[in-house]
């Protein structure tokens, strides 16, 4: 299945929400330099996911180099969340929870265009909350609150999680 924007989010470009059938949303851009493939995850009500994969097999024979769309991978998958990144959501669907509108650092707020750009959106019960995490701009420190630290231990487990179904997925494509 190829990633279409509109199948998971409803608005226009700069005010994107969440579509209302999706609970959280993670999505990572490495920029134009960067290892790890783009990933776009999207967690539905029921704790299923769909994940889109987007990245270049790096062993491609000489001769299909003259037409790069040949050595673009996009990966889909659907399945039930890991328990570990289901209780982690669920605890903060299930309690009160409140985000900042911004955690923007003071030393660059507007980052580079060649840049990691991570975000996540959550549709709770009181809102709908975006989180800009990319690594030029984000300070850690604003995360103080309860629902805020509750927010960065997900991260930390989607993330943890996404780097080993990543690294996996790509194996699968590569030959030795």
């Amino acid at each position: 299945m190829r990633f279409q924007i509109n199948n998971y989010y409803d608005g226009e470009r700069g005010n994107r929400k969440l579509k209302e059938q999706f609970v959280f949303s993670y999505n990572y851009s490495p920029g134009l330099l960067g290892e790890m493939p783009l990933v776009d995850l999207f967690v539905k009500k029921d704790m299923n996911f769909v994940l889109h994969l987007f990245f270049h097999d790096k062993k491609i024979e000489n001769e299909l180099l003259k037409t790069p769309k040949n050595y673009r991978i996009e990966h889909y998958q659907e399945s039930k969340l890991p328990y570990n990144v289901r209780v982690k959501l669920s605890k903060i669907l299930k309690n009160d929870f409140i985000l900042k509108e911004s955690y923007l650092n003071d030393k660059n707020t507007f980052g580079i265009l060649d840049r990691t750009h991570i975000g996540s959106k959550i549709n709770h019960l009181n809102g709908n909350f975006s989180v800009d995490l990319s690594p030029d701009t984000i300070d850690k420190t604003k995360f103080k609150s309860k629902s805020e630290v509750d927010f960065l231990q997900l991260i930390e487990v989607v993330e943890k999680w996404l780097n080993n179904l990543v690294k996996s997925t790509i194996n699968l494509y590569e030959v030795e």
